[in-house]
């Protein structure tokens, strides 16, 4: 495969203002945006705290090193493939070099999806937690809609901008996240939690407690990860990318599981097991909880505070994931080609993320008409269609190592056993994500229904445009072709 068609010797085309991104981007860079898009403190103030009352209690500990190391089978499998792929095209990249453009063009509008339903998600809750902190600070009662608004607007305009930019504001948000997180969790060790250190929570026997509760943990664990595998994104930015890609994965990996494990583990210390079920179900108390317990109460008021600066970083990194899948689409030819358009000054797809910023209100504008809840309505069905979307992203393209693999006959014992082992994984959290999709979207059966359509809905369309495209312009439909897959 080449690159040649999509000017990857130049910035961009003279015409169009298309191009490849350009950077320098080394890997603490792409890993710091990718583990800010992770949210550390919002995992922990959240679906951390939700797996522990919802799940397996003390047992979420050994589930996110479960998923940690499934999650590194997945970053092995991309790093198989990563010498075919030669964009920033992410899952779809993989997807259509495996089992052929069409399906890499579906897979595309997949992730897209799956990406999207979070960064609204986070908008919609951090205009709650903002107008929280706002009134818990003696500050007006405002409408959740208007401090999201506001996000969506700071969020454009860094995202408008040369990435450089948003590595410096992620780069302090998750300095400063990662911090507080363990200064709690060593506070929590150092006084012996509520009833003695223990190490239960690594136990299979405290991990499976019952099939329901490991299947609402493992759940959330894995939806925490989200993001992780994005680093591919950054490619044509990167400063090396056969390096510096790769690497910034598995450090990306590595920290978020490791950080994830160790703080669920001394977390769930910090309570009792009924406790610790009490608090959990509403998510940001066991943090809070702890951190007014064994630091202290003025600890645990920047805590809530700065878990608005967690959600913004979050927002900001999902916004440039979104805005480079729309470019590297532009430049494949499923989207205008105006949304290839790089920024003279900027060197960033500023174009791409403007629409994205229009995107974004315009689906805040629906919310309010249709009078959603901003907790109960937005971040209910967007966790539940990013959820069950994401895992089958990960399995769709875990299959498609295997379908690489065979291919190409490769001789590489250990790259097949993982990428079947994972594919396998992969499905059967698909499965308990399908099952559970009624919990998920709220508890409302037709609506859960509508919600998973979604899915195949979209995937469908974009194969519709890419039909079209593949009869009405045979020169795009090559770029396509040679952009994706090696057929």
């Amino acid at each position: 495969m080449t690159d040649t068609v999509l000017h990857t010797d130049s910035t961009t085309d003279a015409a169009t203002g298309s191009g490849r991104l350009q950077g320098d981007l080394g890997v603490f860079h792409i890993a710091a945006m990718v583990i800010a898009t992770a949210s550390p403190l919002g995992v922990m103030g959240g679906a951390a705290a939700f797996a522990m009352a919802g799940g397996n209690g003390y047992g979420v500990a050994g589930t996110y090193l479960m998923m940690t190391i499934l999650m590194l089978g997945f970053a092995y499998c991309l790093g198989v493939m990563s010498p075919s792929v030669r964009n920033a095209g992410a899952f779809f990249s993989f997807v259509g070099k495996g089992f052929g453009p069409m399906a890499g063009v579906a897979t595309a509008a997949l992730a897209w999806l799956v990406y999207y339903a979070v960064m609204f998600m986070v908008y919609a809750y951090l205009g709650v937690q903002v107008n929280g902190v706002v009134v818990t600070l003696g500050g007006p009662d405002v409408d959740w809609w208007v401090y999201a608004l506001a996000s969506m607007a700071i969020v454009g305009t860094l995202g408008y901008r040369r990435i450089d930019l948003t590595t410096k504001v992620l780069s302090v948000t998750l300095t400063v996240e990662v911090a507080l997180i363990l200064i709690v969790n060593t506070a929590v060790v150092v006084h012996g939690g509520a009833s003695g250190l223990h190490f239960e929570g690594f136990t299979p026997s405290s991990m499976f407690p019952d099939g329901s509760g490991f299947a609402v943990a493992a759940m959330f664990c894995a939806m925490s990860f989200i993001g992780f595998e994005a680093t591919t994104v950054f490619r044509d930015e990167a400063r090396d990318p056969d390096r510096t890609v790769p690497r910034a994965t598995y450090i990306a990996v590595v920290f978020i599981g490791l950080l994830y494990a160790g703080s669920a583990w001394a977390q769930s210390m910090g309570y009792t097991p009924d406790g610790l079920a009490e608090a959990g179900s509403q998510g940001s108390a066991v943090l809070l909880g702890n951190a007014a317990t064994y630091v202290a109460q003025t600890l645990a008021d920047v805590i809530q505070v700065l878990l608005v600066s967690a959600l913004f970083a979050t927002a900001l990194s999902f916004h440039n994931v979104l805005a480079r899948y729309m470019h590297t689409l532009g430049r494949a030819g499923l989207l205008p080609t105006r949304m290839s358009a790089v920024h003279p000054r900027h060197q960033a797809p500023s174009f791409s993320s403007l629409v994205m910023s229009i995107v974004s209100v315009a689906t805040l504008a629906v919310a309010l008409i249709a009078g959603l809840d901003p907790i109960i309505d937005i971040v209910n069905w967007a966790n539940g269609v990013s959820a069950l979307g994401f895992f089958v992203l990960l399995t769709v393209t875990t299959a498609a190592v295997v379908a690489f693999l065979v291919r190409r006959r490769a001789a590489r014992p250990l790259a097949y056993v993982t990428a079947v082992g994972a594919t396998l994984a992969f499905a059967a959290l698909t499965w308990v994500a399908v099952v559970n999709f009624g919990t998920l979207a709220g508890g409302d059966t037709a609506l859960a229904v509508v919600l998973i359509g979604t899915i195949p809905a979209l995937a469908l369309a974009a194969l519709a445009r890419a039909v079209v495209l593949r009869r009405t312009s045979p020169s795009r439909w090559q770029s396509l072709r040679e952009l994706i897959s090696s057929h």
